[in-house]
């Protein structure tokens, strides 16, 4: 229609807007939410996590759950690859969005909700190089290159540490952890498809290969800012 302008970049800078909120969410001050809210100003949220000094928080539930989802579905993946198994897996680390949402929401973040959602990525991870090396149902180079990002991830942290920092996660961690887990489940569906004689293999190892050029690339960003951070000794996002 003549005059009328058709701001095009509005839904865009909306979908940016909304992916960097999610992974801020992950990104906690010195201080628990709740302790700048005045006791009687707080929601039930966050005077169950007061009372319980952080831990009972539906951030840390969801993660748990998470978690556990994961675990029984790497553990059903050790006997038999099924969609179900499979399903089990992505679910669980859907939880890994989900858990920072909802803790933002409550307003219950907390440097032990961070530092549990951090210590439950780092923990499967291993469990799923394990069991994806001794199945052999992962390349081993997916595996190796993860294996190299969590050992560099592990040093910086130590190196931080001797240098008195606090590393906390970046959005590109997130990216990259997202990355990761995105290549494995679609290598597995291949796998499976493959298998079953059905389905689209051929997608599915298009995207396994694809997500997993994403967790290289935010990997490599993801470590570079961590090591600024231990570096510097001051957060950067």
């Amino acid at each position: 229609m003549a005059g009328v302008e058709i701001n095009t970049l509005q839904p865009k800078r909306a979908i940016l807007s909304g992916m960097r909120t999610v992974m801020r969410l992950h990104k906690t001050e010195a201080q628990a939410d709740w302790f700048y809210v005045a006791p009687q100003d707080r929601n039930r949220w966050q005077n169950a996590a007061a009372a319980s000094k952080g831990i009972l928080t539906p951030g840390n539930a969801i993660t748990a759950a998470g978690a556990l989802l994961v675990l029984v579905g790497l553990i059903q993946l050790s006997e038999n690859v099924t969609q179900g198994a499979i399903l089990l897996i992505a679910f669980g680390r859907f939880a890994d969005l989900a858990d920072g949402f909802i803790a933002d929401k409550t307003g219950t973040k907390s440097p032990l909700g961070e530092a549990v959602d951090a210590s439950a990525d780092k923990l499967l991870a291993f469990a799923a190089v394990i069991t994806l090396l001794v199945s052999g149902l992962v390349p081993v180079l997916i595996l190796a290159v993860i294996i190299l990002q969590n050992v560099l991830n592990s040093l910086i942290s130590i190196y931080g540490r001797a240098k008195s920092s606090t590393i906390h996660p970046t959005r590109s961690g997130k990216l990259a952890a997202a990355a990761t887990w995105a290549a494995i489940v679609f290598y597995l569906f291949y796998y499976f498809f493959k298998d079953a004689g059905a389905g689209p293999p051929g997608a599915c190892l298009f995207l396994a290969w694809l997500t997993f050029a994403a967790f290289v690339y935010f990997g490599a960003v993801s470590t570079f800012s961590y090591y600024k951070q231990a570096r510097a000794g001051k957060l950067s996002s």
